[in-house]
């Protein structure tokens, strides 16, 4: 699964053990920065509106938040029956919704 940011600066691919971003240059098409974050079985991945942060989806109800800017983790809560999750323009708040309805 690939998925670019908002602002069309990042691509994100998920894999099944890690997901990579790419930072591109769209006036080169080229390869600014490549990093690589380590997370297992990610099903969905979306970022933030403002393309500062990278959400990972897995099937057993994880949920990975990433900081693009310093690489770290933020948060990694797990919700079951996960079913779609998204971040608001700047990260600070997630809407969650799973096979039973719940949105928080």
């Amino acid at each position: 699964m690939a998925e670019f940011s908002p602002d069309a600066t990042k691509l994100a691919i998920a894999s099944n053990d890690s997901v990579e971003v790419l930072e591109l240059n769209t006036k080169t098409f080229t390869v600014l920065s490549d990093d690589v974050y380590v997370a297992s079985n990610i099903d969905e991945i979306g970022f933030s509106g403002d393309s500062n942060q990278l959400i990972g989806l897995s099937g057993d109800g994880g949920i990975r938040i990433w900081d693009l800017k310093t690489g770290q983790l933020l948060t990694a809560p797990e919700v079951p029956y996960l079913n779609t999750a998204s971040l608001d323009f700047d990260g600070t708040q997630m809407a969650i919704g799973t096979v039973t309805g719940l949105v928080d």
